[in-house]
């Protein structure tokens, strides 16, 4: 949502790695757990990882990562995940309009600074940092969490705000740097579907599109086998997970759509380590050679 060029950088370098080393389908690939985390699935598929470590003293991370991205939007739909991404801060059922940042405000936290949302090709991640001095503080950030998974009101006087919002952030991409990408991800991307889905979007999409575009987008893929909760810090893990299974209650609406995830993910990691064998990329902007293998 808030991202600085810094930022970009870094979620742009992380799809790099994610499309290259990430394979779901072989389990030799995956690291070992560790033993300080404590990991539950619920019957609707969504899990959860708890990991109680007390320093910085008084503080607890909370991260919602949901496996959707710009790679999964349809043609009318390119910007959409993002648009969508923005929406969650403009109500839900249980905290509509601005109330989820008058909460965060009455505790003493800013947007940008304690909280903040980013949409990727493959995923879009909600994250909190809260004091832990308060419980109920903490069950009320998790609410949240499970409100932006499956209760956003999606009103249409918000789209219009954030469609204007969203333009605004593409044209401040306008710059050096964009020009440098644009030169450099047709051979990064070759044959592949990420070059089509940035998850800036199409700004004629953003300026134009229906608002059921962004809702059919929510309701395909904001499910909870699609989801993980990462909470980590000065926490009673027993705590959490009472929390957890309390709030997160939703049901799967489409049971096979984690099939179509992991097609899409592997293909595309697949055209990426095949298309970085011996590619050589002239960089102008510093007139060397760049070799990926």
């Amino acid at each position: 949502m808030l991202l600085t060029v810094m930022n970009k950088l870094l979620l742009f370098i992380f799809s790099i790695i994610f499309v290259l080393f990430t394979s779901v389908l072989r389990a030799e690939n995956e690291f070992p757990m560790d033993v300080g985390i404590t990991y539950g699935k619920l019957d609707n598929g969504f899990t959860y990882y708890i990991r109680e470590n007390e320093k910085p003293e008084d503080k607890v991370y909370i991260k919602l990562v949901i496996k959707a991205g710009s790679i999964m939007e349809e043609e009318n739909q390119l910007g959409l995940a993002h648009l969508l991404e923005h929406m969650a801060f403009n109500g839900s059922k249980n905290y509509p309009k601005n109330a989820l940042d008058k909460f965060m405000s009455s505790i003493g936290l800013d947007i940008g600074s304690h909280y903040n949302a980013s949409t990727g090709h493959f995923e879009t991640i909600y994250e909190y940092e809260i004091p832990s001095d308060n419980p109920e503080n903490i069950a009320t950030t998790i609410k949240i969490l499970a409100d932006i998974s499956n209760n956003l009101t999606l009103e249409d006087e918000a789209f219009e705000r954030e469609r204007k919002i969203v333009e605004e952030e593409w044209r401040s991409d306008l710059g050096a740097t964009k020009r440098y990408l644009d030169e450099l991800l047709p051979y990064l991307y070759k044959g592949s579907r990420l070059l089509e889905r940035k998850p800036i979007g199409d700004i004629e999409i953003i300026r134009n599109f229906e608002y059921d575009d962004a809702r059919s987008y929510y309701k395909k893929w904001y499910q909870p086998n699609l989801m993980g909760l990462f909470v980590i810090g000065d926490v009673d893990v027993n705590e959490i997970k009472n929390i957890i299974t309390g709030f997160i209650t939703f049901e799967i609406s489409n049971p096979n759509l984690i099939h179509l995830f992991i097609k899409i993910v592997n293909k595309e990691s697949l055209n990426k380590t095949e298309n970085k064998k011996n590619t050589i990329i002239k960089d102008k902007k510093y007139n060397k050679l760049k070799l990926f293998l």
